[in-house]
């Protein structure tokens, strides 16, 4: 027994989108939402664990394997199949329909967005919370210590701004007849709300940049008016957002490298990629990193002694997602401790072991609580909110449908989060996005008809042979 299996079930999950594809199932458009979620599971439960299992002792590395083996024929193939069939059934034919602005209404978004960026920066500087990684010293105690507003500004751009600016992207690509001011308007929306969201990314967070750079690049596409074609100047565009994705996760690692060598949060240094700041991060920590099936591995024993949580692991996420709403002494003693999420709660049940954070994914709380009975659970779930997100982007024309659809794209997308983040943390949210859908700037165009698919050019004739 050894990691071939891995690498085996990590083929058999990659296998099967390209096998879709294949088929000519897939519609890039309308699926490039589910290919950005599904290429994190075979990351985190395939790829990185098989890169990260050399060493691994016998026992630990036949869980493994079984834990692969039973994801991929429990979430994996579910999941594929459960978006295949939703999607298909959602998709409405045609193209996207041309939709238009309220004028007033999209000045308010924009004010409000910009606003929000605004007191963002103001409050983390002000907090000394520009720097706020977990683990960080006086991290959680800096934060209770917020004033209401401070607090306010500063928790609600991070949990709200990456919608912000998707929905802002959002009004851009579905309302191209809107005034030329009112597109000028959108597109700073656009770049300063993201600029000031990669001021925390790029100092806080390796996955926040890929997400945002990802979330954009996959919006943009599936907000297209046609059929999205693979072509030579489409893969370039790929390859320069992969580039300056690539460079901003880089960017992350130098500000990392000079405050751990007590320098300066922010340098010219931090932003040059080939600046003599190197930093080599080894092949097992970044593997560790994208490792989904580690901290399973790590409970299964007790869990086989003492059976599952059956829930118990969410109660704590899911008291503090109310948090200020709801603030007691408890919450506030879980927040000191750091120990605010599902996984805490299950190592210290199933190992004994008090640790802050640990490597894991949506599947590892899941699996805490219910086994491996949960997972086509929560491939169903997926499947039908990503055909959700990707069939409304890519043409729906119900302006609430996309409201709706843009704030489940942000809450969906980051597989390293645990379930009960997807669960919970969108309920202190839900007013926001209700006053949203209140003043919504989309509206449906007057007689607007949608947008008919390109035809394929003809043919030229072949000319014949005289005589032929």
């Amino acid at each position: 027994m050894n990691s071939v299996s891995l690498w085996a079930a990590a083929f058999a999950a990659a296998a099967l989108p390209l096998l879709v594809l294949v088929l000519r199932l897939f519609e890039l458009r309308r699926d490039l939402v589910f290919l950005l979620l599904y290429a994190q599971v075979v990351i985190y439960m395939h790829v990185g664990p098989a890169f990260a299992s050399a060493g691994l002792a016998s026992d630990v590395l036949a869980r493994y394997i079984r834990i692969e083996w039973w994801t991929f024929a429990l979430f994996d193939v579910p999941l594929v199949v459960a978006y295949l069939c939703l999607s298909r059934r959602w998709a409405r034919r045609g193209g996207a329909p041309v939709m238009a602005l309220h004028p007033g209404r999209t000045l308010l978004f924009s004010a409000g967005s910009l606003l929000l960026a605004v007191g963002y920066l103001v409050s983390a500087a002000r907090n000394g919370l520009l720097y706020r990684r977990i683990g960080h010293v006086n991290l959680a105690e800096s934060q209770l210590q917020m004033s209401l507003i401070d607090f306010a500004f500063y928790r609600t751009f991070l949990e709200f701004g990456l919608f912000l600016i998707l929905f802002a992207l959002v009004l851009l690509r579905r309302a191209p007849h809107a005034a030329a001011r009112t597109r000028r308007l959108l597109g700073a929306t656009v770049v300063v709300a993201t600029a000031f969201y990669l001021s925390y990314a790029l100092l806080n967070s390796r996955l926040s940049v890929i997400i945002v750079v990802s979330s954009l690049f996959t919006v943009f596409l599936s907000t297209a008016r046609q059929r999205v074609v693979v072509t030579p100047r489409a893969i370039v565009a790929a390859a320069a957002v992969a580039v300056v994705g690539l460079y901003m996760v880089r960017v992350v690692v130098n500000v990392r490298a000079s405050l751990g060598d007590g320098g300066p949060m922010i340098s010219l240094e931090a932003f040059s990629p080939l600046g003599p700041r190197r930093v080599t991060v080894s092949n097992e920590s970044t593997a560790m990193r994208l490792n989904g099936v580690d901290l399973i591995a790590m409970i299964q024993p007790g869990m086989e002694s003492f059976g599952a949580a059956r829930g118990a692991a969410w109660v704590i996420p899911f008291v503090l997602s109310l948090d200020p709403i709801i603030r007691t002494d408890q919450t506030l003693t879980l927040k000191r401790l750091a120990m605010t999420n599902a996984k805490s709660y299950l190592l210290l049940r199933y190992t004994g072991l008090e640790m802050v954070d640990y490597f894991s994914c949506e599947l590892t709380d899941l699996y805490g609580n219910f086994g491996y009975a949960g997972f086509p659970a929560a491939a169903v779930l997926l499947a039908a909110l990503l055909a959700l997100v990707g069939t409304t982007l890519s043409g729906s024309g119900s302006p609430t449908r996309l409201v709706v659809a843009v704030f489940i794209l942000s809450r969906i997308v980051p597989f390293e989060q645990e379930f009960a983040g997807l669960l919970f943390t969108w309920i202190k949210l839900a007013p926001l996005v209700v006053i949203l859908i209140w003043l919504n700037p989309l509206r449906t165009a007057p007689g607007a008809e949608p947008l008919a698919e390109p035809e394929p050019r003809p043919r030229a004739p072949v000319p014949r042979l005289a005589g032929a």
